[in-house]
């Protein structure tokens, strides 16, 4: 019995289509944005990175590499422990939950992706250079379901105390996204993203 050509085609096809639907896309940007908002709420202790806090953030990137315009954006809602380094210093520890929000746009099809929520934990410091100038640095990690998406990042820069308990971050941040369960139409359904760009802030504590 010999089989047509066409049969055989129908069959590769079929059994290709599997395959389709799990193809990862790595990007790499350098001209990111990342803009960060967080409110600090001292719970015990001192204002000044000094005891627990509350803290209420959004962080947000911004860029287009290849044709792939992206914008992804975590709302966080965490509890700090800050202590005093030295005379001028402070570093440490917040952690809570966090909604991933990734938004995507292509030249080419369209991309649909659903927010994520899950843990996420930072580890931070600074040094007091003069009463209103601070160096800082800041890296974080975030783990989010049902998708297991995933984001590190880690940042450094200087934070200008314009006002009490208002300071303003400018900087420069790197960030490494894994995004998975994407819609596309036969493209890929899994995104590797390196950002890394300026990043502006601003930081109110109460």
């Amino acid at each position: 019995m010999i089989i047509p050509r066409s049969v055989w085609v129908g069959l590769v096809a079929v059994a290709l289509l599997p395959s389709c639907g799990s193809v990862n896309r790595d990007e790499i940007d350098r001209d990111a944005f990342f803009v960060d908002a967080r409110v600090r709420q001292t719970i015990d202790g001192e204002v000044d990175h000094e005891g627990t806090y509350a803290e209420l953030g959004w962080n947000s990137v911004h860029g287009e590499t290849n044709g792939l315009d992206y914008s992804i954006g975590r709302a966080s809602l965490g509890f700090g422990l800050d202590g005093k380094l030295g005379e001028k210093g402070w570093i440490g520890i917040v952690g809570g939950f966090a909604l991933l929000i990734p938004d995507f746009d292509s030249t080419t099809e369209a991309i649909e992706s659903e927010n994520t929520g899950g843990p996420w934990i930072a580890i931070q410091g600074g040094w007091m250079l003069t009463p209103w100038l601070e160096a800082c640095a800041r890296t974080d990690l975030g783990l989010y379901f049902p998708d297991v998406n995933t984001m590190f990042g880690v940042e450094a820069g200087a934070r200008f105390h314009v006002a009490d308990h208002t300071a303003f971050f400018v900087g420069w941040r790197y960030a490494a996204y894994e995004i998975n369960d994407l819609d596309t139409f036969l493209s890929f359904d899994e995104l590797e993203l390196d950002a890394s760009g300026l990043i502006v802030g601003l930081e109110l504590s109460f």
